[in-house]
């Protein structure tokens, strides 16, 4: 085999193209850098309609509309989309580097979009920040008590119309910011930080954003 492909270069790079085509066209092979921004929006409010249809509150009513909006990392590369529901509830979505629609013979059926942990009336956000000894500490009110909440930090924070950063630090711990100039701003407690400074970066106030690499989690 391995004389065949030295002695028929051309034939064999033809072959693996063809190959290669084929896994693209039986898979419905797709790249999320082929669609932009607008592009995703359109395609995340069917696959959210769908993925949340059956979710209902507590009190068994169901959300009744929800928006997108655009998260970008540090460097400005957008990764992720914020769902706003209304009347409460969010969650984020993660933007995987490609798609395949269909299964064919070793390659599995894969989504552009994972979803994230839903926050909503049983299962509230509750900000942290990172202790010394590696643990968290919950950030508190004035009354000690834990803060919690189900609408995202962008929108309580009248930030939902800025251009919105999602900065992890962590597997599963993001900082949510806005940008003033070249600051980064967190806007939970509206303090400015370094996403290059390691001591500034592990001060932040932090909130928990689980992405798992499971087909259960895939947005369709």
């Amino acid at each position: 085999m391995l004389k065949f492909f030295k002695r028929h270069k051309v034939l064999a790079i033809l072959l693996i193209i063809v190959l290669l085509w084929g896994i693209v066209f039986m898979c419905e092979y797709r790249r999320s850098s082929w669609y932009s921004e607008e592009q995703h929006i359109k395609r995340l409010n069917k696959r959210v309609e769908n993925g949340y249809k059956n979710w209902n509150y507590l009190n068994g009513e169901h959300y009744e509309s929800f928006k997108i909006y655009p998260l970008y990392e540090k460097d400005d590369t957008l990764r992720y989309f914020l769902v706003e529901f209304e009347p409460f509830g969010f969650t984020c979505i993660y933007v995987n580097k490609y798609e395949l629609n269909r299964q064919f013979l070793l390659f599995f059926r894969k989504s552009m979009y994972t979803r994230g942990s839903l926050y909503r009336d049983e299962y509230m956000c509750s900000p942290y920040i990172h202790t010394s000894s590696s643990g968290v500490d919950r950030i508190l009110d004035d009354n000690g008590k834990k803060i919690e909440f189900v609408k995202s930090p962008y929108y309580l924070s009248g930030n939902i119309d800025e251009k919105k950063y999602f900065i992890e630090c962590a597997p599963g711990d993001f900082i949510c910011a806005i940008k003033k100039g070249d600051e980064f701003i967190n806007v939970i407690d509206g303090k400015r930080f370094d996403p290059n400074d390691s001591n500034s970066f592990n001060e932040q106030v932090k909130i928990y954003m689980g992405f798992f690499a499971y087909r259960g989690f895939d947005l369709w």
